[in-house]
């Protein structure tokens, strides 16, 4: 089961968590792929099935992009690698070491969701030979037979997180960068989108200049992890920004207690559910948003903690934003 897109691209359903949650992404030529995220080991199964269906030999895969090392975007990276022998991992530095030695990462997820439910979810996580890593600069580009990828450092979400473009067709693929917006979001008034401010690296300002990083690009296709097409990101961007402003307004306001940041979001998130037409909008929240209810307010009660080493600078690019914030 794939996702047929333009210009050679598929989005294969992961099936990380539920349906339509996480995109893993083939691009296909004649005489070449690479696949965009690894989600989690569990996955592999889905993607093989795909790339039989194409018609992609396991040896066609030049690259593996992976836009950051939280498990559900390269928990399966060790498992990918060892099935596509011509393969190499493209990845932000400092995203790197944790692919060769992944004992931190692993520990770091198992403190935010629990040993056991990590090694239930993730399983083994296995390490990557350094020597089929490309640890990519900020603007690097990777060559491939049929077309070039732009790598592009987009950190707020992740200081180590990566957007890549696919040049010759305008295409953008976000990772976290652009936040959430799943299949059934795309409702009767338009397509509702999330901000991401997971632990432990979410920081408000990169997090505006990267929106306005991969906007600069003008890209006419935009690739979301979770999950699949936006076509609007001019409108996604200006909503993404006003939402950011809101969190941290409202962080501050609540004195970063990160449960009454965890009641403010339910609220906030069923009345734009409301809004976009969402059916049950606060069971929709309850039971759909769950993973952002429980991340979303850790990554704003962290950068609560630690907002002085990481001072909090506007940015004006869109004159809709609705909160003038204070500067550290």
């Amino acid at each position: 089961m794939y996702y047929k897109y333009d210009d050679g691209i598929f989005a294969v359903d992961s099936h990380y968590l539920r349906k339509g949650n996480a995109a893993v992404y083939i691009l296909r030529d004649s005489n070449s792929a690479a696949l965009v995220e690894t989600a989690n080991n569990a996955s592999l199964p889905y993607i093989l099935d795909a790339m039989n269906e194409l018609s992609v030999r396991k040896e066609d895969v030049e690259y593996i992009f992976i836009t950051h090392v939280h498990l559900d975007h390269a928990g399966g990276a060790g498992s990918y690698i060892k099935e596509f022998p011509n393969a190499r991992i493209v990845i932000h530095p400092l995203g790197a070491p944790h692919l060769i030695d992944p004992q931190r990462i692993v520990a770091a997820a198992s403190e935010v969701y629990g040993a056991d439910w990590v090694k239930s979810l993730y399983g083994e996580i296995i390490p990557v030979d350094r020597n089929r890593i490309i640890a990519a600069e900020d603007g690097q580009t990777i060559n491939m037979k049929s077309r070039n990828i732009i790598c592009l450092a987009t950190p707020g979400h992740a200081r180590h997180h990566m957007a890549f473009f696919d040049e010759k067709h305008s295409a953008m693929f976000t990772g976290d960068a652009l936040g959430s917006s799943w299949p059934e979001m795309n409702a009767i008034n338009g397509r509702w989108i999330i901000p991401s401010t997971a632990p432990m690296q979410f920081d408000p300002g990169d997090m505006h200049s990267s929106i306005d990083k991969i906007a600069r690009f003008k890209p006419q296709k935009v690739y979301l992890t979770h999950f699949g097409l936006l076509e609007n990101l001019s409108e996604a961007a200006e909503e993404l920004h006003r939402d950011i402003d809101k969190y941290v307004f409202e962080t501050e306001k609540l004195n970063g207690n990160e449960e009454k940041i965890r009641e403010y979001l339910l609220n906030l998130y069923t009345k734009t559910a409301s809004l976009y037409g969402i059916k049950n909008p606060r069971e929709y929240v309850l039971n759909e948003c769950k993973i952002l209810l429980q991340l979303n307010p850790m990554g704003l009660e962290a950068w609560y903690r630690h907002r002085s080493e990481r001072p909090y600078r506007k940015t004006l690019t869109f004159k809709s934003r609705e909160f003038a914030l204070f500067q550290n």
